[in-house]
């Protein structure tokens, strides 16, 4: 509702999502401590108030790692799953929460969704057309298959979200290069090379200000 209504696709600052992101970070961190992987993280599934306090909420679909895998797949929103989640992986793990945790990055600097697709094979593809298919061919889990679309090896993600000094009047939207470097580590195709959410928040993009002393 703040995304969409109260805001009215209005991009966010740097600033706001880091604040935002290191909540975000925080709680599932928490919950990857505690053996738990929520499945289905989504700004829908997200509260925040007007000071910009935030709560991960709903967590029917959360999920326990006590057991290992094989884990359920599909799980979650099709718009926040995970690569290895569309190419039918059950051997996955906490680096699918992250994930969600990107793309959820990235939809908060651009006021809108990165991806579209409306099949799991349409959203692997604009995944893929974005980022890249060098990264998921890297990954350990990876059988060799044809991917659909993403025909370049490499990312085009820097020029979605260019560097202030690269701004231009109506451009995309800009991000510093510490903002850069957790968006990217957490849209890592390859699971194994993904941020988790502990060690982006260990980022210096977080400690380079205190958002909440320096939020307006």
């Amino acid at each position: 509702h703040v995304m969409k209504h109260v805001r009215f696709g209005r991009r966010h600052t740097e600033l706001e999502v880091r604040l935002l992101m290191r909540q975000l970070c925080a709680g599932v961190r928490w919950m990857n401590r505690l053996g738990l992987m929520h499945w289905d993280l989504k700004p829908s599934n997200v509260l925040v108030d007007s000071h910009g306090n935030l709560k991960i909420c709903d967590l029917g679909l959360s999920c326990s790692m006590a057991d290992g895998p094989p884990y359920s797949n599909p799980v979650g929103t099709r718009g926040y799953r995970a690569p290895e989640l569309l190419l039918g992986c059950t051997d996955y793990d906490e680096h699918v929460d992250s994930w969600a945790l990107g793309v959820m990055m990235a939809e908060l600097l651009a006021g809108k969704h990165p991806f579209h697709g409306r099949s799991d094979t349409e959203h692997l593809s604009e995944i893929l057309d974005l980022l890249g298919t060098a990264d998921i061919k890297e990954w350990s889990g990876y059988d060799g298959r044809r991917l659909p679309g993403g025909c370049q090896p490499g990312s085009f993600l820097r020029n979605k979200f260019p560097c202030p000094a690269e701004a231009r009047i109506k451009g995309p939207p800009t991000l510093s290069e510490a903002g850069f470097e957790v968006l990217s580590g957490l849209l890592r195709c390859d699971p194994e090379k993904r941020l988790t959410a502990e060690q982006a928040l260990k980022h210096r993009w977080f400690k380079e200000a205190n958002p909440r002393a320096t939020r307006s």
